[in-house]
């Protein structure tokens, strides 16, 4: 598993945390669970193509601007 995965993944869930869709703090766990398996997994997974890489970029961009744009409204 490329360690790309958990830059993309971690960010997702604190923003799907934030916003109420994932409620519980178990999502947290989990995922790491599931990255650290998939990490050691004997599974020898491809790099992504160009494709993969171009979605990649939307969903880290996507993902920075809604921390940079979302996060921390409630606190006021």
């Amino acid at each position: 598993m490329p360690v790309t995965t958990i830059a993309v993944l971690l960010p997702a869930i604190y923003l799907l945390y934030d916003y109420k869709v994932c409620r519980s703090t178990v999502c947290f766990p989990v995922m790491l669970l599931l990255v650290s398996a998939g990490f050691l997994a004997p599974i020898e997974i491809k790099k992504p193509g160009i494709a993969g890489k171009f979605g990649i970029l939307c969903v880290g961009m996507i993902e920075a601007v809604g921390m940079f744009l979302f996060l921390g409204w409630g606190a006021v």
